[in-house]
């Protein structure tokens, strides 16, 4: 027996296999330079919004190409929600009750551009998301209130229990929570949503045939991909206490599908081995570019 079938047959050393991986990202960083965490923190991030992407491209053939403004609003919104935390109601001088805002923000604003999107099917989807996408990062250009070219600075409160957000702390937030979203993904998949899923993925046209609701789900699996994707933009912008237009750029959500589809749609582990690749592709190609100069 080979060693693929053996990890396929044996659910005990899939979940060994998992576990040792989990460890392994727990420990990693005390094993790194300095120097290297940066690298860390935005392969975890990154990991992390390609996994929420992954969830409706590669389980539901929803086939988003504007991710990267589910990604940016989570920048933005917690920015100007803790820059405007007098005027906002419900938002004291803490970060939690912005985070749960910001969440909530991109869950509607999902919600709208799925309701549109729904309107074309495949490749017209595909195209109305990038477009909606689009029109968003030219608006987070050219307005006063996101700071056009610049950005915006984050202007962190202090933490619950007097913590400091430490790259450290940032890494750890986004790793755990990459591990708990692909747990969360892993029981969908399993329940019978998740089979409605997989059944609209083979065939659209005959999952509606059998009775399966299949814009409804589409939209539900859009709106969860979108939320987890802004989980990615909150812990960017905390890390780099700034946010800027280029997160919503085009080339993020074409990164996004490239990492998802260079190991295998479908596939939970795929986009976070993806976003590993890509991320060390790009220092070892810096170097080298440096070591010739």
């Amino acid at each position: 027996m080979s060693i693929d079938e053996r990890y396929h047959n044996s659910p005990t050393l899939r979940w060994l296999i998992v576990g040792l991986l989990i460890a392994y990202g727990v420990i990693l960083p005390f094993t790194l330079a300095d120097y290297l965490i940066n690298l860390l923190i935005n392969t975890a991030i990154f990991a992390l919004i390609a996994t929420a992407f992954n969830f409706a491209f590669g389980f539901a053939a929803v086939p988003s190409f504007g991710h990267a403004a589910f990604y940016a609003l989570g920048g933005y919104s917690l920015v100007l929600l803790l820059s405007n935390s007098e005027a906002v109601p419900l938002v004291s001088d803490g970060i939690v009750v912005p985070i749960l805002l910001t969440i909530a923000i991109a869950a509607v604003a999902a919600v709208i551009m799925g309701l549109i999107a729904l309107r074309g099917i495949g490749l017209y989807f595909a195209l109305l998301t990038f477009g909606i996408a689009e029109l968003f990062h030219q608006m987070l250009l050219r307005l006063d209130f996101t700071g056009g070219s610049n950005g915006l600075i984050l202007f962190l409160p202090d933490l619950p229990f007097g913590i400091e957000a430490t790259p450290l702390l940032i890494y750890y937030l986004a790793y755990g929570t990459l591990v708990a979203t692909m747990g969360i993904f892993y029981w969908i998949l399993q329940s019978r949503f998740g089979r409605a899923m997989r059944a609209i993925r083979a065939n659209d046209e005959r999952a509606k045939f059998v009775g399966y609701p299949t814009n409804r789900i589409k939209l539900i699996t859009f709106v969860i991909s979108a939320v987890f994707t802004t989980f990615g933009g909150i812990y960017l912008t905390l890390y780099n206490r700034v946010v800027g237009p280029s997160v919503a750029a085009a080339d993020v959500s074409l990164e996004l599908l490239f990492v998802t589809v260079i190991v295998r749609p479908a596939y939970l582990l795929g986009p976070a081995l993806g976003a590993v690749c890509l991320r060390v592709t790009v220092i070892l190609t810096g170097y080298v570019g440096y070591r010739r100069r």
